[in-house]
């Protein structure tokens, strides 16, 4: 997991907007997704590439229905544990 950089922490309203439509499809064309947000392809690659790089997008995943998978629920969990001296 990377550190987030405090470059990171200022996100403007077109940093936000680009993000909010990766969140609903994260496999839109580039092309696309400038075209939704009002930027040319370039800019808006780099955007995305400088959100990448300072850890605000940590990846890109398939979400799953579970309906399809032949269940009812689909549960992911992650526990961390801390080790214990003595």
């Amino acid at each position: 997991m990377k550190a987030i950089s405090s470059s990171a922490k200022a996100l403007d309203k077109m940093d936000r907007k680009i993000l909010r439509i990766l969140q609903k499809n994260a496999r839109i064309a580039m092309t696309e997704l400038a075209e939704k947000v009002g930027l040319s392809t370039t800019p808006c690659t780099e955007r995305v590439r400088r959100m990448a790089r300072d850890g605000i997008i940590e990846g890109y995943y398939a979400r799953l229905n579970p309906h399809a998978l032949g269940g009812s629920l689909l549960v992911f969990v992650e526990i961390k544990l801390e080790a214990k001296s003595g």
